[in-house]
């Protein structure tokens, strides 16, 4: 076969890229793989993590799990998101201890290329901020450092917040708050009061109750829509999901028989639990099971997840022979039982719904007497409801919203003195060893920690 000079040209152009192509190939694993980068600062981590690290592109993902290693060791669970590894731990990072991130060299990508050497990083756990809101008749959301102090407003719109939570990893809060329509939007600020912003836009419909998924990628939410006419009530409350990375939202179910608000995340599987009120009771979805449950309930959403995600603790009524009071009860999962746990028609007590400690051991509950004062008393008691014994009482003041902070070791709490129409509430902090009780906010509302 003859080639023409211009064929004879084609050739050797194709040839000549074959052959590159070919050196790439043979070269890439030469080159070495890219260092990853941590993805924190000198002012360290959330206690409840993610640890973040960005691998370059087209990392293998099994190879760069095996090769990481923490010291001091923590359990916990990786989920990637694209090139970047987060880590979650099964339990917090402890305040004063500096951590180890170990990299073996050797981590693969899918090209061929390796991490010719190993890498070492250091990180600490900050200290956590305490959010409330203040005023209480015409709110905003405040965080106070309790090491030095120093409080401050996150937000700033007229008193108009109705509610907020924060996310897992503490870098930011999500909050409703009154528009111009009537209704409630959602809004998203950062720790430190910087880049908020607008992420649902609701008009008259309103958007509240706001709960982030433990991963913190998803953001369930209770919706209900604008009133049919004016002075009218808003439409039945229904549990809506919020995607953070793509905006899109949608119900967490179509049947028009499902009602729910205030809705709660399991720490642990894609379940939540919310308040149905068309059904009363309390119903809990399983996104990854497509399993729903409904436990009868007279009380509203008076429940919280056990820390492993498999149990529910919820208080019922109990009708006495001269008054009503209320016991908390377990619902099993998966076995679909419901046994007793605090209180019960034998027993003068009435109880709030429990809060776990972050490690899980100990539960803070508040406690009355049936027949004595009305002020709910702070109580602790072991998970099955043993060993229980007080560790704030006053007859006079009624103690309420209780959150642990990540160390386990304080109790961040809501007060109110009875017996007087001028009375405020007050944020408290309680140190659970010395018992000591401090005030750190007045007429202040719903204390929660940010990591």
């Amino acid at each position: 076969m003859n080639l023409s000079r211009f064929d004879r040209f084609v050739w050797m152009i194709l040839s000549a890229l074959l052959l590159a192509l070919v050196g790439m190939a043979l070269a890439l694993p030469l080159l070495g793989l890219p260092d990853p980068q941590p993805g924190w600062d000198e002012q360290g981590i959330g206690a409840y993590g993610p640890l973040s690290i960005q691998f370059p592109r087209g990392i293998d993902p099994e190879s760069a799990e095996s090769a990481l290693s923490i010291t001091p060791s923590v359990g916990g669970e990786v989920k990637w998101v694209g090139e970047r590894l987060l880590f979650f731990p099964s339990v917090p990072f402890r305040q004063g201890v500096t951590y180890t991130l170990s990299l073996r060299e050797g981590v693969q990508a899918r090209d061929g290329r390796t991490l010719k050497h190993g890498l070492i990083w250091t990180f600490t756990v900050r200290s956590p901020l305490l959010a409330y809101l203040a005023p209480s008749a015409s709110a905003e959301i405040w965080v106070q450092d309790l090491l030095t102090g120093e409080s401050h407003a996150l937000t700033d719109t007229g008193g108009r917040v109705f509610d907020y939570t924060v996310a897992p990893d503490g870098e930011t809060l999500v909050y409703s708050a009154y528009n111009m329509q009537k209704g409630m939007d959602l809004w998203q600020v950062r720790r430190d009061g910087t880049q908020n912003r607008k992420i649902l836009d609701c008009g008259a419909d309103w958007c509240l109750n706001p709960a982030f998924h433990p991963q913190g990628t998803i953001l369930a939410y209770s919706r209900r829509l604008a009133p049919l006419q004016e002075g009218a009530q808003p439409g039945v409350p229904r549990v809506w999901l919020l995607d953070l990375s793509a905006g899109t939202t949608q119900p967490i179910s179509p049947d028009p028989n499902i009602s729910g608000s205030e809705p709660l995340w399991a720490p642990r599987f894609r379940r939540l639990i919310m308040w149905d009120g068309l059904s009363g009771g309390l119903r809990g979805v399983d996104l990854e099971a497509q399993q729903t449950i409904l436990i009868p309930s007279e009380m509203g959403m008076n429940a919280v997840w056990t820390p492993d995600g498999n149990a529910l603790l919820f208080t019922r009524l109990i009708i006495g022979e001269t008054t009503a009071y209320a016991g908390v009860y377990r619902y099993d999962w998966d076995k679909q039982t419901t046994e007793s746990v605090l209180g019960g028609e034998q027993s003068p007590w009435d109880y709030g719904v429990p809060v776990f400690s972050p490690d899980g051991k100990w539960m803070a509950v508040g406690v009355r007497e049936v027949l004595g004062s009305p002020a709910r008393q702070v109580w602790l008691f072991r998970p099955d409801g043993t060993a229980g014994n007080p560790i704030l009482q006053d007859a006079m003041i009624n103690f309420s919203s209780f959150h642990w902070n990540p160390q386990g070791d304080a109790l961040a709490l809501q007060q109110i003195t009875l017996g007087s129409s001028s009375s405020r509430p007050q944020i408290a902090v309680l140190n659970i060893d010395s018992r000591s009780l401090r005030i750190v906010a007045e007429d202040a509302t719903f204390p929660q920690w940010v990591p």
